[in-house]
């Protein structure tokens, strides 16, 4: 086990971000996605400043802003007069405080950049259909065994292989996720097809009893993002990701300030998706030997102050 090459589990957000800084510092890596083909699932994500840093670094921050939107600002409403209760300033006010931009990103638009930079660096780091089956290692190594039969030698390996990551059972023993009786709707919406009044160009926290749901746009505004967060009590199937029926969704938001209404009403000509929110008990330490964790393999988190991927991105 003495191959000088850190190998990464995962080819998310948060494995391709580590990737590609790995490599511009010159250190050999191999990327292995367990599954058969690269992509994303369609939802948006917010680039604040700790994670926008990190593009900078790689060489990409501009890339990421030519398929991103800059939102104005971040604003807090009531759910159903939509009354702003704070409003946060962003756009090029926050891009002159901290010397980079506010971002919204299509979670498969970033995908997509952080792929060819990798690829960029290393033409043949990702491999595909590698999903780890067993991982064992020495004081000079580590050895990953694959469902397919092969294996994969390293001096290190790094779990980014989501919240129900093998890497972490090797690193902590076995412990399933906790679902957190919360669950999240996910929607994108043309921005052309919504009336005029329910158009922005600004984060949205619109807040409610019993849940909150946020706005945003994507792909320079041609796309609103909303995510919608409940209260539920029980998850009964083994998938993370439900498709659910639109008659629900309109439930969960009835009463809902007009321009929530509108998001909604265009979501029926669609499927509609439920995420459950899952958690861990939080660990002392993140490491074991020649094995380490990042993303939400280390520490999963709820989507409520927009950290989530940053967390994967700075962990990189």
């Amino acid at each position: 086990m003495t191959k000088d090459t850190v190998l990464i589990a995962g080819a998310g957000i948060g494995g391709l971000t580590t990737a590609a800084l790995l490599l511009q510092q010159g250190i050999d890596v191999d990327v292995h996605e367990q599954s058969a083909e690269l992509g994303e699932v369609g939802a948006g994500i917010q680039i604040s400043a700790n994670a926008a840093r990190v593009y900078q670094a790689l060489g990409m921050l501009e890339r990421v802003r030519a398929v991103a939107a800059q939102p104005s600002a971040y604003r807090f409403r009531l759910f159903d007069s939509g009354e702003v209760l704070q409003n946060i300033e962003l756009g090029e006010g926050y891009e002159s405080r901290h010397g980079v931009p506010y971002l919204t990103v299509h979670r498969a638009d970033l995908h997509r950049l952080l792929v060819e930079r990798v690829r960029e660096l290393k033409l043949g780091a990702i491999r595909l259909g590698r999903r780890v089956a067993r991982i064992e290692q020495d004081a000079d190594g580590v050895r990953v065994h694959f469902a397919d039969g092969s294996e994969a030698d390293g001096r290190l390996l790094a779990g980014a292989d989501g919240i129900k990551s093998v890497v972490r059972e090797h690193v902590l023993g076995a412990s399933p996720p906790r679902f957190t009786g919360d669950a999240s709707w996910r929607l994108m919406v043309a921005m052309e097809r919504l009336p005029p009044a329910h158009r922005q160009h600004t984060v949205d926290i619109w807040v409610g009893p019993g849940k909150h749901a946020v706005t945003y746009p994507l792909r320079g505004g041609d796309v609103l993002n909303m995510v919608g967060c409940v209260e539920q009590r029980a998850w009964d199937t083994d998938s993370w990701i439900d498709k659910a029926p639109w008659e629900d969704l309109q439930s969960d938001f009835r009463g809902w300030n007009a321009s929530i209404a509108a998001v909604v009403d265009l979501a029926r000509e669609g499927d509609c998706y439920r995420w459950a929110m899952n958690d861990r008990e939080p660990v002392p330490v993140w490491t074991r030997g020649r094995a380490t964790l990042l993303g939400d393999a280390a520490h999963p988190t709820l989507p409520y102050m927009a950290q989530g991927a940053v967390m994967a991105i700075e962990d990189g």
